[in-house]
């Protein structure tokens, strides 16, 4: 895996990129804590199911959060269960790892990073990816499984980021993401205008009010071309320093990414929903592959 960060690291550290922070930035909440804890809170609760129905104890310490080592000694009650310790580490680390390489393999991609309005790619690829771990959980594939989990997780989670879907105030994830059959929601059009710019550099309000009262879904633009930013007049950008849309009108982004981001002040919000998306989503795949194939893969 050295490789893969050798590639990831330079750019992975600088923020303004397009996704939440995939290594840690100062306090802002960074895929990797996204992911891990969502996928301790499912295995919690899957090992907590799994104990009742066989009439074991189950006893996770309160207090201090959870941790990798606390739902492995809850879950596992003999060294040789499904959960050892390193095991559990080493699934962990290689969705995420998959989860980090989306920002350098298809940096790019709109749909990757649900940029650009492109909701219906980006929701093909989690439904895609979603069928397909079903599968390879079921072949017993577990580490190919893994591997899609986390790079549609990046995508799930950067839903919440670059949308609009905090914005509009929305209490709950967006759970037809991981329905191809269902609405996403009511999108905005290509010739429908979203943002306004930022005044004075505070880009709070720069969503048009018109597109919050009518319960529009807008996402940001981003692009690096200095020379053709790709934004249709009155479209959201990203934001940041790389961002080449947003130096021109609509200036300003509406990106959650962290807490200096132009829509930072809904950061917290944002990586709530994500991890409970991410939940959501790691709870369809066990009602598809049942406890013990989900806790091996």
């Amino acid at each position: 895996m050295n490789w893969i960060l050798l590639v990831l690291l330079p750019g992975l550290l600088v923020p303004g990129f397009q996704a939440f922070m995939p290594l840690p930035y100062g306090d802002s909440i960074t895929h990797k804590h996204i992911t891990e804890q969502a996928i301790l809170r499912k295995a919690r609760e899957v090992c907590q199911a799994l104990a009742i129905a066989e009439g074991r104890d189950f006893h996770i310490p309160t207090g201090g959060g959870l941790s990798v080592s606390t739902v492995q000694r809850a879950c596992s009650p003999s060294p040789s269960s499904l959960l050892s310790v390193i095991k559990f580490k080493v699934s962990i680390f290689t969705v995420y790892i998959s989860n980090a390489a989306v920002d350098a393999i298809h940096f790019f991609s709109d749909e990757h990073h649900f940029c650009g309005e492109e909701f219906i790619g980006g929701r093909n690829l989690i439904t895609n990816g979603r069928a397909s771990i079903k599968a390879n959980v079921r072949q017993n594939n577990f580490f190919s499984a893994r591997l899609t989990l986390g790079k549609i997780l990046h995508t799930l989670q950067d839903f919440y980021s670059h949308s609009n879907w905090i914005e509009l105030n929305k209490k709950h994830p967006n759970n037809n993401l991981i329905r191809a059959d269902q609405s996403i929601g009511n999108i905005a059009d290509k010739n429908t205008p979203t943002c306004r710019s930022c005044s004075g550099g505070n880009c709070k309000d720069n969503i048009l009010p018109e597109i919050l009262r009518e319960g529009k879904l807008t996402s940001a633009y981003f692009s690096m071309n200095p020379f053709r930013s790709g934004k249709p007049a009155g479209k959201c950008s990203h934001g940041g320093f790389f961002d080449r849309t947003s130096y021109r009108k609509p200036y300003g982004g509406i990106n959650k990414d962290y807490y200096g981001a132009d829509h930072g002040h809904l950061h917290a919000a944002a990586a709530r929903m994500a991890e409970e998306a991410t939940v959501e989503l790691l709870e369809d795949i066990r009602a598809a592959t049942g406890e013990k194939a989900f806790l091996q893969y």
